[in-house]
């Protein structure tokens, strides 16, 4: 289906990288991508992470990536920034704990429930087929009250 307000040429490239798997390679293999998506590549990967001269051997012959450079330079040179980031990052790393608690205790609850209905359901037929109300607890774990008020 075509879209007339998009127009899609020639002259746009995509590259989807899985950078994880490229961080453990070391960047071997992308020796066939063009100069300037391994400059790139070199800055995502490396920039906090080697000497500021390795980092401008890396990146100096693309205008681009140099100033992406700079910019994070004067960005990690910033305490206020720095503090900025920082608060960010517990911010997230809060938000992913709090999210797999909650996960993890409504699985919790529901597996709870879940176990409390099968229990009700098992004592109603128990009760259907004539079984006492002290045998229907001592099997299902439920009390004499809530036992005789099933159907």
């Amino acid at each position: 289906m075509e879209n007339p307000e998009v127009a899609l040429t020639d002259h746009f490239r995509m590259h989807f990288l899985r950078l994880g798997d490229v961080l453990k390679r070391r960047l071997e293999g992308l020796g066939g991508l063009f100069d300037g998506l391994r400059d790139w590549m070199n800055f995502f990967m490396f920039a906090n992470t080697i000497s500021e001269d390795k980092m401008t051997q890396l990146i100096e012959n693309n205008p681009a990536v140099q100033a992406a450079y700079e910019e994070l330079q004067r960005f990690s040179s910033n305490a206020e920034m720095r503090e900025f980031e920082r608060r960010r990052r517990r911010f997230l790393e809060d938000t992913r704990i709090y999210v797999g608690t909650a996960r993890a205790e409504g699985k919790a609850e529901g597996k709870a429930e879940g176990i409390m209905e099968r229990e009700i359901e098992i004592a109603q037929n128990m009760k259907r087929k004539g079984f006492d109300v002290q045998s229907i607890a001592d099997l299902t774990g439920l009390s004499h009250a809530e036992i005789e008020r099933l159907d």
